[in-house]
Parts: C-alpha cells; structure tokens; sequence
C-alpha cells in the first residue's frame, strides 16, 4: 500500500520504492514539486452488490473522494511484498508504518501515510458497501543522497475485516525521471492502534 526506495541501492540501478500497505523508511534530493514529473491516472470504480451493507449505504453505492466512516483512526501497518519486477525490490521484504484515517470539515474521510521522505501528490478514493475501498495515489520522494526524481504510482484495494482490522493488496509502479522501471505487488495488514497509545511513527 506504500511506496518506498532501497537506500542501499547502488547509484546505477534503478532503485525502487514500495507500500502500504504501506511501505515507508526512504529517499529524492534537488527536485521540487514544481519539476517533478505529474503522473494521471484514474481510479477504476467497480460497483459490488452486497446485501450486508453497512446502514445507509446501498448495495453497490460508490462514495467519492472518502475512505469508509469506520476507517476512522490511527493504524499500524505491516506491508509484505509478494511480487516484483524491479530488482532492488525483494519479494518477502516486510516494512511497518503507520496510517492515520482523519475525518475532514466536509464529512470526507481523508488517509495520511506516514513515510519519511514521500510526499503525495494526488489520491483518489472510492468507497462502497461501508467497508471496502479502493484508491489511486501518485507519490514523490524528496530525500538526501537521491539521483533522479522518484515518483510511485500506488493502487489499493482495502477491505475492513473487523473493527480493528484492515488487509490490503496493491500494486505499485515505480518511475525515475519520468520512466517507468518496474512493478511490485504487496499485501499489508492494518490494525487499529488505541488512542491512548504512542504513534509507531514518533518512534
């Protein structure tokens, strides 16, 4: 569900980033947003019946622009990639990270990935049925040491399982100077962290 880049990558290769989940420690240098390369996309909306809906929510209702209401909260992410073409990016590699689902002013449910060094660009998100979602996100990574200007175009797919538990699958295709260089898949398993709690990401 993230993105995220090999640190030790050697400058030569095309290094990747991965995520989540969620995939989140990393890092993109002399660039700005301004001359990063934008990449479009558009979410695929995929309308499914189910008659255990969530309470005012029809069976095969798209949401636009939200994350499900029960999303709500702060989560810890373990992301695990299971494919790739991109030959910095280890299949079996585990990451953890945190996410937060905060409500906005207009009733939206809004993600914030916390990955040091990626900054994201665009999202798109649809929900439906109370506790699936799906999302589009175009990321860019500002770290130190970095060649070139990284960019990940990540798509999830969510599924709230439990109150307390979210899984993911996605996949993530990885661009450097505006050229594609490969893809990953991962699946992520997000469990909801008590607000009492110290954030994962503050330590």
């Amino acid at each position: 569900m993230s993105a995220y880049k090999i640190a030790k990558a050697p400058k030569s290769a095309l290094t990747s980033t991965l995520t989540a989940a969620i995939f989140m420690a990393l890092g993109l240098s002399a660039i700005s947003p301004a001359e990063a390369v934008v990449l479009n996309g558009q979410l695929e909306e995929v309308e499914v019946a189910d008659e255990n809906a969530a309470p005012g929510v029809q069976p095969g209702a798209l949401i636009p622009n939200t994350f499900p209401a029960h999303y709500a909260g702060k989560w810890v992410c373990e992301t695990t990639i299971t494919e790739s073409s991109v030959p910095t990016v280890l299949p079996g590699t585990k990451v953890q990270s945190e996410v937060h689902f905060l409500p906005t002013a207009d009733g939206r449910i809004e993600m914030r990935h916390y990955q040091p060094g990626w900054v994201r660009n665009k999202c798109l998100t649809v929900s439906f049925n109370g506790n699936e979602a799906k999302a589009d996100t175009t990321s860019y990574y500002f770290g130190e040491k970095t060649e070139g200007a990284w960019a990940a175009r990540t798509r999830d797919q969510y599924l709230q399982e439990t109150d307390d538990l979210i899984k993911a699958k996605s996949y993530v295709d990885q661009y450097i100077n505006g050229q594609y260089v490969g893809r990953y898949r991962t699946v992520s398993v997000l469990r909801r962290v008590a607000e009492d709690n110290r954030s994962v990401a503050s330590k």
